[in-house]
């Protein structure tokens, strides 16, 4: 089966299939293009990956979280939804600290509010996503560790031109 990069591309991919070339981009943590149920092969659908955050890009001592816990990670789903995942480890831990910045892309239209657990799991603390895409507690967590799980957040729509295909 002869097939052309870009159709290559449009068409999904399962790992150990032999009958399909692996798509351009498969191995790539930008993501690849899958064919979608509801649309046709001129409408490829954009598939992000999740993008892992290394405890270097944690700011004020903030650390992924080891043990069997997933690390820090977000994405964009093909709707422009950002939704982050993961649980840190706390570093500096007063009102308005800054654990994270997210890229241009991934940043919101407007600041955001979420309740986080915390290890604990019966206490909530809470972080604010700002326009800039700093990640700041708001308000200090009543223990050393916030799950981010859940957290979903239409990107700002003024951002994404460049980064939808």
């Amino acid at each position: 089966m002869s097939l052309t990069p870009h159709e290559a591309n449009v068409l999904s991919y399962t790992p150990g299939d032999t009958t399909l070339p692996r798509p351009v981009g498969y191995e790539a943590n930008l993501g690849v293009m899958e064919e979608s149920a509801a649309l046709d092969h001129e409408h490829p659908v954009f598939v992000e990956r999740w993008h892992y955050v290394e405890d270097t890009e944690l700011l004020n001592g903030w650390n992924n979280a080891s043990g069997t816990v997933q690390t820090f990670r977000f994405l964009r789903d093909p709707m422009g939804f950002v939704h982050l995942d993961g649980k840190l480890d706390a570093g500096v831990v007063t009102n308005g600290t800054f654990i994270y910045v997210l890229p241009v892309g991934y940043r919101p239209g407007f600041n955001h509010r979420f309740p986080v657990i915390t290890s604990t799991g019966a206490a909530i603390s809470a972080i604010l996503i700002n326009l800039d895409g700093t990640i700041s507690l708001s308000g200090p967590p009543a223990t050393t560790n916030l799950y981010f799980s859940g957290i979903i957040f239409e990107a700002d729509r003024n951002t994404l031109d460049s980064f939808i295909l």
